[in-house]
């Protein structure tokens, strides 16, 4: 049995990608470094009241600002309105950053040589690499 890790690769804050060039970029990313399909695996986000809701609570906790919702909503011609999902997954795609993709990293290779190598090419993708357990950016 082929045990992995599963991390998690993600856009930069303020940076969003149609699902046209997330498609682009993993399988750029993965044919470069010689992946197979499985390795690296696209991720498509579909707004949903699942956005409305994790915005309720980043707003009630004080991480984002209703006036910076505001800002964002009128800039990007969205509605001004919390409950709104496209308009809440938007200003949490943007503050946050967009999960752009999954990383099966299989754990009986040299792990280290491996996320060097993965490291260098998502940097110059403005890509991060987080690791959904710990919550940890592995790759700034």
């Amino acid at each position: 049995m082929i045990f992995v890790r599963e991390l998690e690769v993600w856009g930069y804050p303020g940076s969003k990608l149609s699902i046209e060039e997330i498609d682009r970029l993993v399988a750029e990313i993965g044919n470069e470094l010689n992946f197979p399909e499985t390795v690296l695996i696209p991720y498509h986000s579909i707004p949903d009241e699942t956005d409305v809701e994790n915005l309720s609570i980043c707003l009630s906790e004080g991480e984002l600002t209703p006036n910076a919702f505001v800002h964002f909503c009128s800039r990007q011609n969205l509605a001004v309105d919390i409950k709104d999902i496209r308009a809440a997954s938007e200003f949490l795609t943007f503050s946050y950053g967009q999960k752009l993709a999954w990383l099966h990293l299989p754990t009986e290779r040299d792990t280290d040589q491996y996320l060097a190598t993965i490291s260098q090419k998502l940097q110059q993708n403005s890509c991060s690499l987080i690791d959904p357990e710990s919550l940890a950016c592995l790759v700034p």
